[in-house]
């Protein structure tokens, strides 16, 4: 069972599908378009439905994955990475095993904590909670990981981040009701969807935190 699904997410159907036609048919890949907006959030407040979660309500939902790898990426990929998408599941496939995650943007410890400070001034000490929370020691100021919430892995890899990550999640629910004070730069974000930004650090940290390889996707390093 040497085979991907791929989660395509976005908010704008023709978007998704027009990212998903970019997607070369392949026996090995199984496509799937997700428009956030038809995530099942019944049990949260309506609000949550929105910009506000961005893509992580995507893990906020239960999907049914069938293959051995789990891919998840933006409708924007083509937009925000010069990659083939045609080759993508070749490539993946090729590089990936069960303790590798494969990602299009990954980031040192040193660089993604600075820009944390630099672009949501005050996040930082949210973070420190949720490791406390979490009992992770410091790794995940030291370890390499990956920005935006896409990434390729086995799915044993990707439902156990799942479930640390609905922990996270239910913490900072619980505890914040999703409403947190720390800056949102204009230039580099948007002061609504704060919980959405430090929600994608709550994934950095899981990844940076585990003993997973985290590989740059580009095409150099995954050549065919």
């Amino acid at each position: 069972m040497n085979n991907l699904t791929l989660f395509v997410l976005g908010h704008e159907k023709e978007a998704i599908k027009n990212t998903c036609s970019l997607i070369k048919e392949q026996p090995n890949l199984k496509v799937v378009p997700v428009n956030l907006e038809d995530c099942d959030l019944s049990n949260y407040p309506e609000n949550y439905n929105t910009k506000l979660l961005s893509e992580n309500r995507f893990f906020l939902s239960d999907w049914n994955v069938e293959t051995e790898y789990v891919g998840v990426i933006s409708y924007a990929w083509p937009e925000k990475y010069d990659f083939n998408l045609k080759l993508l599941s070749k490539k993946v496939l090729q590089g990936i095993s069960e303790n590798k995650v494969i990602a299009p943007a990954t980031t040192s410890a040193d660089h993604w904590l600075k820009m944390t400070e630099k672009c949501h001034a005050g996040m930082v000490p949210y973070l420190e909670e949720l490791a406390s929370f979490m009992n992770y020691d410091k790794k995940w100021k030291s370890e390499p990981t990956f920005w935006c919430n896409s990434f390729f892995c086995h799915r044993d890899v990707f439902f156990n981040f799942v479930k640390n990550w609905r922990l996270m999640f239910d913490f900072l629910n619980i505890r914040y009701k999703m409403n947190f004070n720390f800056n949102c730069v204009e230039k580099y974000s948007d002061k609504e969807r704060k919980p959405a930004y430090l929600l994608e650090r709550a994934t950095m940290m899981h990844f940076a935190e585990s003993s997973f390889q985290v590989i740059q996707y580009n095409q150099q390093n995954l050549k065919l």
